[in-house]
């Protein structure tokens, strides 16, 4: 079976959101493509964090 999810790695890695939409076994693979702190400008994000914040950020994805 394969599901594809998109969004916010954050709201969707966990084990009730994946349940909810029928994730009920261990998946092969997650990938997450997160902002490069580049300075660009994006319409749905800011790419302009302190790098330590940014860092963080990424710990906690």
């Amino acid at each position: 079976m394969t599901i594809v999810l998109f969004g916010d790695c954050l709201q969707w890695l966990t084990r009730e959101r994946l349940r909810s939409q029928g994730v009920t076994e261990p998946f092969a693979l997650a990938f997450l493509d997160p902002p490069f702190n580049q300075g660009k400008g994006h319409a749905f994000f800011d790419d302009e964090l302190p790098p330590e914040r940014y860092w963080q950020w990424l710990r906690e994805a």
